[in-house]
């Protein structure tokens, strides 16, 4: 679901203007994070995964 962390991102900064939002990703999967401990994930939360697991997926 690579394709859709650009949109991620733009609605996480939307909603959450004063986090400093960046993109992580591996091979396997990208996501929105704000450098501590918020992920902004909808695809991986809506199929019911972990966000610890998200982003262990991500930065491997």
């Amino acid at each position: 679901m690579h394709h859709l962390v650009d949109l991620a991102l733009h609605v996480a900064t939307t909603v959450e203007p004063k986090r400093r939002w960046r993109v992580i990703g591996s091979d396997d999967h990208s996501t929105v994070w704000d450098g501590k401990d918020t992920l902004w994930d909808l695809n991986y939360t809506a199929l019911g995964i972990d966000p610890d697991e998200a982003f262990k997926i991500a930065t491997k």
